[in-house]
């Protein structure tokens, strides 16, 4: 847990502290357990699952993917936090290629990495990314879809409607692996919980 990068996160952020108090909430909660359970179930199937909640900031799903981290982690099994912002820009900037490369690896081989905020970005209906940020998410993605490593992924964007439209290479990976664990919140800012807190 302390290598995990998650820290702290993983104190407060679990099953029984995320609240359901509407049926969003409800879904979210229970398509987490049922990965949680599908994943071992499965793990030594050729394709593990992943997981994916895309959609609305505020809505939980830093929460709901932290707390499937922490289950993992209790069985003994290595989990790696990628935080997009910080984490991308890392390797945006590496000195050369080789630096690069040692630096993906980082994501590439942990047995189950949570992705945070995949390409992290100010909203667009339609989100143009960048090169770069095609290229990292490609890498890892990919890599890790290859190797059968399970891949947990919070994001701002709709898996369907905008990730997909813009790369369908290194989406429909992501696609084919997570479609039966994917929450697809939508853009509206009822589901901002954050927000609503803010106002009480």
């Amino acid at each position: 847990m302390k290598v995990s990068g998650l820290g702290d996160a993983l104190k407060d952020q679990n099953f029984d502290s995320f609240r359901t108090e509407n049926a969003l909430q409800e879904h979210m909660k229970r398509i987490a357990q049922e990965y949680v359970v599908e994943l071992f179930d499965k793990w030594d199937d050729q394709r593990r699952p992943w997981l994916f909640f895309g959609g609305n900031p505020g809505a939980g799903k830093t929460h709901i993917c932290t707390a499937v981290c922490g289950e993992i982690l209790r069985h003994n099994i290595g989990v790696k936090y990628m935080q997009w912002a910080i984490d991308s820009k890392r390797l945006k900037y590496a000195n050369n290629e080789q630096v690069f490369e040692d630096d993906l690896d980082e994501f590439i081989n942990p047995t189950v990495l949570y992705i945070d905020d995949l390409l992290k970005q100010k909203y667009a209906e339609h989100p143009v990314f960048t090169e770069a940020d095609i290229r990292i998410a490609f890498s890892i993605l990919n890599a890790r879809y290859l190797m059968n490593k399970p891949t947990i992924i919070s994001s701002e964007w709709d898996l369907i409607d905008q990730l997909l439209p813009a790369d369908e290479g290194v989406f429909s990976r992501v696609y084919e692996r997570a479609k039966e664990f994917t929450v697809r919140i939508s853009r509206n800012q009822k589901y901002n919980y954050r927000m609503r807190e803010a106002e009480q």
